[in-house]
């Protein structure tokens, strides 16, 4: 399935170049919490793996891919869901993952789309989690929740902290 993305993506990021848009957001390859034939170290191998051949496509079209930070339902109850961190979600892993493809590819063809959602759902703070980030983030998916569901609501109509969250994408030069 992987290679089958790869292959799907490669044509989407040339159809980025004919149409002009610079960037293109990936939901990287995904991991469930309850499986157990697939560790997370295997998703990461396999998210590297697509972001590693993509790279002669960003750089030909000049398209930059930006990878989202996910999350994983643990467990769904009758009044709440439980949440933890899934690819792309762990900001310094994250940051240093952007910088070795980048240097790999030679410039920036990959930075960060965050999702302001994401973020919440799994309860991490953006006054510590955004400038791990900085300069990275190129996109922004804003969106509020109330952390029982990924609901997509606009922002202000949950309960994120949007004063912490605007703080900290200005400090961080977004």
């Amino acid at each position: 399935v992987t290679e089958y993305c790869i292959r799907i993506y490669k044509r989407i990021i040339e159809f980025c170049g004919y149409i002009g848009c610079p960037r293109l957001v990936i939901h990287g390859v995904d991991y469930k919490f309850d499986n157990t034939v697939d560790p997370p170290e295997q998703i990461d191998r396999l998210n590297r793996h697509l972001f590693e051949s993509l790279i002669p496509e960003l750089l030909k079209y000049n398209v930059m891919a930006c990878m989202e930070n996910l999350y994983v339902r643990k467990y769904k109850t009758d009044n709440n869901d439980l949440f933890i961190e899934g690819p792309a979600s762990d900001p310094t892993a994250t940051a240093l993952l952007i910088d070795e493809l980048n240097e790999k590819a030679g410039r920036e063809v990959f930075g960060m789309c965050l999702d302001t959602g994401h973020m919440h759902i799994v309860r991490k703070d953006a006054r510590t989690y955004i400038p791990i980030l900085g300069k990275r983030i190129k996109a922004l998916h804003l969106n509020d929740n109330n952390c029982t569901c990924d609901a997509h609501l606009v922002p202000l109509a949950g309960n994120a902290e949007w004063d912490s969250i605007c703080k900290a994408l200005k400090s961080a030069g977004y």
